[in-house]
């Protein structure tokens, strides 16, 4: 079973909460914004998802990357409900798969983060599909950019010290890559 999945590509950013064409985030929380389960609180919940993400706020600081919640949903556009949903998660980017790979990780309990490049202001009343095809190469190369630099921060540390304050990170500790190597 793998010690981390990276789910990495775009989104739609909200510039009401700082986002940019070309921002890379990384998450730090990930729920859904359209998956609607009326039957119970229970389900309701269950719906809208809440699945912690791992926390790589010192990579975030240390790479100068903005960190958020991102939301999942079907569609490029969304409705006014769809609207309100995002609007009480505070997600800053929204995109199509990331909470149903964090749903899956959350069964298996393996950590999950999301790096993720805005294509498109989605708070805005513009077409999404013409403005994630204008800026998609921008956020390729914002995303081409960052990622190895994510990848490099976390591969080689036990993913239990990453959250941990500088203070507290131990360069002596057994790294994710020293484990796979003695095949523990």
């Amino acid at each position: 079973s793998p010690d981390l999945i990276i789910s990495a590509g775009t989104a739609g950013g909200y510039a009401d909460r700082g986002a940019q064409i070309g921002d890379v985030y990384l998450s730090k929380g990930i729920v859904y914004h359209d998956r609607r389960i009326p039957l119970s609180s229970f389900y309701e919940a269950y719906g809208h998802g809440n699945y912690q993400t791992l926390d790589v706020s010192l990579i975030a600081e240390e790479l100068n990357l903005k960190m958020g919640i991102i939301s999942t949903g079907n569609s490029m556009t969304i409705s006014d409900l769809d609207q309100e949903q995002l609007q009480r998660s505070g997600a800053v980017a929204k995109e199509m798969e990331v909470a149903a790979i964090a749903e899956v990780c959350a069964l298996y309990k393996t950590p999950i983060l999301a790096v993720k490049a805005i294509t498109n202001i989605a708070d805005r009343n513009a077409k999404p599909g013409e403005l994630f095809w204008k800026n998609l190469n921008m956020a390729r190369d914002s995303l081409s950019a960052k990622l190895p630099l994510v990848l490099k921060a976390i591969l080689g540390k036990k993913i239990e010290s990453l959250a941990k304050t500088k203070k507290n990170h131990s360069p002596n500790t057994p790294s994710i890559m020293s484990r796979l190597e003695k095949g523990s």
